[in-house]
């Protein structure tokens, strides 16, 4: 029995680990500057080449992304510059929010705090969430939306 405070909070630890390992990866990611895709580099241009009012309309260059994504993108754009950093911040701050969110809802539906490490785990270390999370693509929002949503019905 006194073991069991031990393996929860060993758990706990395990799972803080995790978190700061995946908020670490996607900083490595964001950081690394690499060149825009032609996909995110069409989305870039209209962000850039448009006003708020614009992303309301078909976008050009065969693009299609919701306005409320594009105008976040573009005051962050407006904040840091119309650079990789400034075009993927959004998807980023979403990414790291989805990772949060993951962690109290697996708190919140799981009892065993070892297999609370799962869904954190594939979350943190997912190909796809690494790289939409570090795109100016709007899925990581998707994904926020989506773990939002569950938590919030739970």
């Amino acid at each position: 029995m006194n073991d069991l405070p031990f393996s929860r909070r060993s758990a706990r630890i395990g799972v803080g680990i995790i978190l700061l390992a995946g908020v670490a990866v996607r900083l490595k990611v964001y950081l690394q500057n690499r060149s825009l895709f032609l996909d995110e580099a069409n989305l870039a241009r209209n962000i850039v080449e448009r006003p708020l009012s614009g992303f309301f309309a078909a976008l050009d260059y065969q693009q299609y992304a919701p306005p409320l994504f594009l105008s976040a993108v573009k005051g962050a754009v407006r904040l840091i510059g119309s650079s990789e950093f400034g075009l993927r911040l959004v998807p980023l701050l979403a990414s790291l929010a989805t990772l949060w969110l993951i962690y109290l809802l697996a708190q919140k539906i799981i009892t065993n705090p070892w297999v609370r490490i799962i869904p954190v785990f594939l979350t943190a270390f997912s190909y796809e969430m690494l790289r939409y999370g570090t795109e100016c693509k709007q899925y990581s929002l998707d994904a926020l939306g989506c773990v939002g949503l569950i938590y919030l019905a739970l």
